[in-house]
């Protein structure tokens, strides 16, 4: 095993454990409570992925959920009911409820690298490498809403805290800038 997952004490930075993974971790997330951990990943040749949940403080795992394809990213519900892990080749994203355990598979356009959820938790950005685009998806509905055009090669997507802004970092040294609440056809905006 040569994944881990190092716990670090910030009041020393020390690493206060490291424990091994079976899984080669995407990304990773802490529940609202702080009582669980998840770990999205793949194993040996990441032709499927899954979703570990961890207790916190042991770093046990709780329960793990199969992804029918690889991930390449992951984002967390605010309210840490739902997860979101984008697929890469695969285009698309997997949406999993953690009330119900159903994973509901979305299709986007190329190549779905980066994920963010607004603060709110209703709409979903993913940035679509392949398309130079981002998918805006509603997460009531699991439905593509809008798509806005950006520079090329765009990679992770940061959403501020106030909801308005989405910073797109792309394979070049620029950094888009999108104006969320003039985004056309997500309800509650003006294009």
């Amino acid at each position: 095993m040569d994944d881990h997952l190092v716990v670090i004490d910030t009041a020393t930075n020390t690493i206060a454990g490291d424990h091994g993974l079976d899984i080669h971790p995407v990304g990773i997330a802490v529940s609202p409570d702080g009582r669980r951990l998840y770990v999205a990943g793949c194993k040996l040749s990441c032709i499927d992925g899954t979703l570990l949940v961890l207790d916190a403080a042991s770093t046990s795992v709780v329960s793990r959920v199969p992804l029918p394809a690889a991930p390449v990213g992951f984002a967390l519900a605010p309210d840490g009911s739902r997860a979101y892990v984008p697929t890469g080749l695969a285009g698309t994203v997997q949406a999993i409820d953690f009330g119900s355990g159903a994973v509901t598979s979305i299709s986007v356009d190329a190549e779905p690298l980066g994920i963010a959820v607004d603060p709110r938790g209703v709409f979903l950005y993913v940035t679509c490498y392949g398309a130079s685009e981002v998918s805006v998806i509603d997460t009531r509905t699991n439905a593509v809403v809008a798509t806005i055009a950006v520079a090329n090669e765009p990679r992770a997507i940061a959403v501020s805290p106030d909801g308005r802004l989405a910073y797109v970092t792309h394979s070049s040294p620029i950094c888009s800038v999108i104006d969320l609440q003039r985004v056309a056809g997500v309800p509650g905006t003006t294009p």
